[in-house]
């Protein structure tokens, strides 16, 4: 679990240096015009304030029960105020600053986190996931979209929960190459809850399945050649779906019920089974394949980044072509 401090969330240092106070918590004449005009009394004045020069700091709000009294201290003798004409506690439970809140977010042009940010920031660690699989690394990732776009941060749990999300997500498609699109393959990975993309190169030639015999549709009606037999995919449901449970259990391998269901075999019904529904989830891969622009391009992304893996693996194996067949390193070295 990724802890805040190794992250860029920015927080409140606790003993912040003369220096910081300066810098990021003296107000600016405009604001303490602004203070006098949105509060009424030196509480309520330097209360938002104290919300003002921490917001910015922060780009999110955070209870004056939390804020270092030395920077309360700084504030109020900046603007010629007594520090104790504050209580912290009972501004934080005041209606009052919900009202500055919503003057400080229009004075600083900042969104506040709600359904639009949102989307931005899954966007935004849904692009990041293609290439990042750490969790802190997508919680920064989305910190920076989130600011550059003026929107106000979350929580931390927020983002975390958001990163963990779209990151599982992402775990579960799987991208591979033409060899990697068998019909039985498209079935289980689809029970075991993954997304295979596959790069298909003859996508023309497969047999893209009806859902009955008697469906026909306007412009590609001639992709499709035989229906789908629901009776076999319903029938032997069940038998499938303890298959899956015993991959995900750990009690048998993939790659074991792979080679049973590899070779064609008349009489292995849990084959054809794995068959008819892995055709029609291929057939659905492939209208979505064909209808979208963006995701041939994320497949295609995705196979280059493999190929340049591979190529880069190659590239640093030695010793005939990474085999060493000597164990004496005199000999490997001569090899």
């Amino acid at each position: 679990m990724p802890r805040v401090e190794e992250t860029a969330y920015p927080r409140l240092r606790s003993t912040p240096s003369a220096q910081d106070l300066a810098i990021a918590y003296t107000p600016t004449w405009d604001e303490a015009t602004l203070a006098s005009e949105a509060a009424k009394g030196a509480s309520a004045r330097l209360g938002f304030l104290v919300l003002l020069k921490t917001y910015q700091r922060l780009d999110y709000p955070v209870p004056l029960a939390d804020v270092p009294p030395a920077i309360i201290e700084h504030i109020a003798h900046t603007v010629r105020l007594a520090p104790d004409v504050l209580d912290p506690a009972a501004y934080d439970a005041a209606g009052t600053r919900r009202h500055h809140l919503v003057v400080i977010r229009e004075y600083l042009r900042v969104r506040p986190f709600g359904p639009p940010a949102r989307h931005i920031l899954i966007r935004a660690l849904g692009e990041a996931a293609r290439t990042k699989g750490d969790l802190i690394d997508l919680i920064n990732v989305g910190i920076e979209e989130l600011v550059r776009e003026r929107c106000e941060l979350p929580a931390f749990s927020t983002l975390e929960k958001a990163a963990r999300k779209v990151r599982a997500t992402r775990n579960r498609q799987l991208y591979r190459n033409t060899h990697g699109q068998s019909t039985t393959i498209f079935g289980l990975a689809f029970l075991l809850g993954i997304h295979l993309y596959p790069r298909i190169r003859g996508w023309k030639k497969l047999v893209w399945c009806r859902p009955s015999a008697e469906s026909r549709y306007a412009h590609i009606d001639t992709l499709f050649a035989e229906s789908a037999d629901w009776e076999v995919i319903a029938t032997h449901l069940p038998d499938m779906l303890r298959v899956a449970l015993s991959i995900t259990e750990g009690l048998l391998t993939p790659s074991t019920i792979l080679r049973r269901l590899g070779t064609y075999s008349r009489k292995n019904r849990l084959y054809h089974a794995f068959f008819e529904l892995g055709r029609v989830v291929r057939t659905g891969f492939l209208l979505r394949y064909i209808a979208d622009r963006e995701l041939q391009a994320t497949i295609q992304a995705a196979m280059n980044k493999n190929e340049s893996f591979n190529c880069f693996a190659q590239w640093v194996t030695f010793g005939d072509d990474g085999t060493i067949t000597e164990n004496d390193r005199l000999e490997q070295h001569l090899d």
